[in-house]
């Protein structure tokens, strides 16, 4: 009878020492996890900080001036995808159907740019390819 009871705690001690086990390698793992995700957070908190700096300075330094003169050392570059010259995603769309075009007006990058700054991109755009005043 002692026998039996001592074989049966000494299965119930390797039992406990397993569970033991398996149970420190889950909170090893969970606590990976947790540091994973801690260092997560804090490079977003980092990346936010640092494009925060450089929306500030993309809203200081791009000026009308600055726009428009960017504006023209692209306009050939611009001008060859509206001539089909140069491969563009948008170009494509906006020439493979009505649905896909229509799609474009969901696909316009706006940010981190100012609603000014838009502006005058766009009056850059419409003074070159649009025909009239009804168009702009």
């Amino acid at each position: 009878f002692q026998e039996m009871n001592s074989r049966r705690l000494d299965s119930l001690d390797e039992a406990i020492f397993l569970r033991r086990q398996k149970h420190e390698e889950e909170m090893a793992n969970v606590e990976a996890d947790i540091a994973k995700e801690k260092l997560r957070q804090q490079e977003r908190r980092a990346r936010m900080k640092e494009n925060s700096m450089l929306r500030t300075r993309i809203e200081v330094e791009i000026t009308e001036k600055v726009l428009k003169k960017m504006f023209q050392e692209n306009k050939q570059y611009l001008q060859n995808i509206w001539d089909g010259l140069e491969e563009s995603a948008r170009h494509k769309a906006f020439h493979n159907s009505a649905k896909t075009r229509q799609a474009l007006f969901y696909n316009m990058i706006t940010d981190p740019f100012t609603d000014e700054q838009l502006d005058w991109t766009l009056l850059e755009i419409s003074k070159v390819w649009m025909k009239n005043k009804k168009e702009q």
